[in-house]
Formats: C-alpha cells, sequence, structure tokens
C-alpha cells in the first residue's frame, strides 16, 4: 500500500509540474514592498460608451499582461453598473509601472480613447494578502 501511495503522488507531483505551474499566476509575496500594486476605477461618462470602453479596455489588457514586470492586469466589470470599471494591476517595481505608461497599450488605447471617456480614480495601494 506504501509504494502504491508513493507512486501516486509521484504521479500528481509531475502532473502539476508539467501542466498546472507552467500556467498558475506568480502570487507576489505578502508584505513585498517592492511589489507596485494600483487599482483604478473607471466611470464611463456617457452610457453609450460602454460597449466601446469595455472593448478597448480588454485589448489594454492583452496588451499590458505581456510587458516587463507586469505579474497581474486584470480588467473588471462592475455587475450592479455597467458603467464602471476597475482595473487591479500588479508590477514587478513601480519602475516597471512608468514604463508601461509609455508602451503600446497605454499610448495608443488607454490614453487617447479610453480616457476621454472616463472619470479616473487611482488607488496606490499596499499589498496585504
Amino acid at each position: 500500500a506504501t509504494e502504491d501511495t508513493e507512486r501516486k503522488e509521484k504521479v500528481e507531483i509531475a502532473f502539476v509540474v508539467k501542466y498546472i505551474l507552467p500556467i498558475s499566476r506568480v502570487e507576489p509575496q505578502t508584505g513585498d514592498s517592492s511589489m507596485f500594486c494600483i487599482n483604478v476605477i473607471l466611470k464611463v461618462t456617457h452610457s453609450a460608451d460602454v460597449d466601446d470602453v469595455r472593448e478597448l479596455l480588454r485589448k489594454a489588457g492583452q496588451l499590458s499582461r505581456t510587458e516587463p514586470g507586469c505579474v497581474c492586469f486584470e480588467v473588471c466589470q462592475a455587475q450592479d453598473d455597467q458603467q464602471t470599471f476597475i482595473l487591479c494591476e500588479r508590477w514587478e517595481a513601480k519602475g516597471d509601472w512608468e514604463k508601461h505608461k509609455l508602451a503600446e497599450a497605454f499610448l495608443t488605447i488607454y490614453q487617447p480613447q479610453v480616457l476621454p471617456k472616463v472619470e479616473r480614480t487611482p488607488y496606490f495601494c499596499d499589498l496585504i494578502e
């Protein structure tokens, strides 16, 4: 029975190493002072622009996730207020976020096409958990 258990555990570990680890997110260490976190609340000014803003943010999010130093870039839409979007960004360091503001997603989508259609409230955050 012990050999079967050990063999099963080895198979499970091999599965995790081969299939799960490559697709899992890098999770920051709690209290990691070098991690740069920002959450941004965007409120679409005119309801007619919601679909356009959603698609633009989706594209910007996809591009942003490929940038160096991006640990997490999530685009969320409030269920009870379709005009409200929340961006949850985690960067390895503040410098990576600063470079992000010079990259394609920010310069060609977010700044010229999204910002004119929204009210923006940024929250610089400390990661607690």
